[in-house]
């Protein structure tokens, strides 16, 4: 049976540090980042500090396996804040295209008929739907005001308070036609079927769920939402499902929804990242880097050509 881990004090944590081989610069500025950050969280980035016999590499410290931990940390403000531009893109379009096709009010979206009625989750996603607005009622200012105003409550209302979760739900349920035309209205690639919009949303809230609770993303991936491959996958020369489940697979996603000047500026943004990163570190090279990341060398050349950049 494993030890039982115990609630270690800082002088203990770093005793332990230096027994493992790791360096610490300034035991005063690794005390003070002990304070406010979890050590067991810092230490989920000790992988790639590590050689094939797990041993720290030469002249590891402490502050390198923190620094990584700060990229991870700006890296998540960077693509949540694309993951919720995203996910207002969908709400939109659904909420448009349902309105147009079947009305706007509770009578209308809860409505089974108003959807695929053989979808075999019909009857989960709308237990979950139901639920979500019941718990919203009161709760929420927008809802509650509505509800007591005009006494019902708008599909453009309720999504509001929708996670991305059941919205991507949602949007499986509909009729093929009404998926279609979501589809073709939010899709910036031609070749990408509703199907396959559908598997990239699945990585898409995953991701959003990953940097809402501070997961590592930088080198994440998926074992079971596995995305089409699609024209833009053959501009790279990727292995056995690099860009299909993996933070590379999340960008061309990304990429697929995203108003194209706020994706230029992000690749932008993620790119001077790792400069930044590589440039302060003398154990990773930028190599070493992009290929825990899954980032293929020319990963750049996943931005739109001939697009004006983003003013936001």
């Amino acid at each position: 049976m494993p030890k039982i881990k115990e609630f270690l004090k800082l002088d203990e944590l770093i005793k332990i540090i230096k027994i493992k081989g790791i360096k610490i610069e300034d035991e005063k500025n690794v005390k003070d980042i002990l304070m406010k950050n979890n050590y067991y969280v810092i230490m989920g980035y000790r992988t790639l500090f590590m050689d094939k016999n797990h041993n720290y590499r030469e002249n590891t410290s402490f502050e390198n396996i923190y620094n990584l931990y700060l990229f991870d940390r700006k890296l998540k403000l960077l693509l949540f804040n694309s993951l919720l531009d995203i996910e207002n893109i969908i709400k939109t379009s659904i909420i448009n295209r349902f309105c147009n096709m079947y009305g706007f009010k509770e009578k209308n979206y809860l409505d089974k008929n108003n959807y695929n009625v053989n979808h075999k989750y019909l009857e989960k996603t709308f237990k979950v739907l139901k639920k979500q607005i019941e718990e919203k009622q009161d709760s929420n200012l927008a809802v509650s005001y509505y509800k007591n105003t005009y006494g019902f409550l708008p599909l453009w209302v309720v999504t509001k308070v929708l996670s991305f979760g059941i919205v991507k739900e949602l949007y499986s349920i509909l009729k093929d036609d009404d998926k279609i035309a979501i589809k073709n209205e939010i899709s910036n690639f031609d070749d990408l079927k509703i199907k396959g919009l559908f598997t990239s949303m699945q990585l898409l809230v995953d991701m959003r769920n990953k940097t809402a609770h501070d997961e590592i993303v930088y080198n994440c991936s998926h074992r079971k939402i596995i995305l089409s491959k699609i024209k833009e996958h053959t501009k790279f020369k990727l292995s056995h499902n690099q860009g299909l489940n993996d933070l590379f697979g999340v960008l061309i996603s990304v990429k697929n929804i995203q108003i194209k000047s706020k994706f230029n500026k992000l690749i932008d943004d993620i790119n001077e990242l790792i400069n930044n990163y590589v440039e302060n570190n003398s154990i990773i090279s930028k190599d070493e880097l992009l290929t825990e990341m899954g980032f293929p060398n020319n990963f750049l050349a996943l931005k739109w050509e001939n697009v004006e950049s983003s003013v936001n």
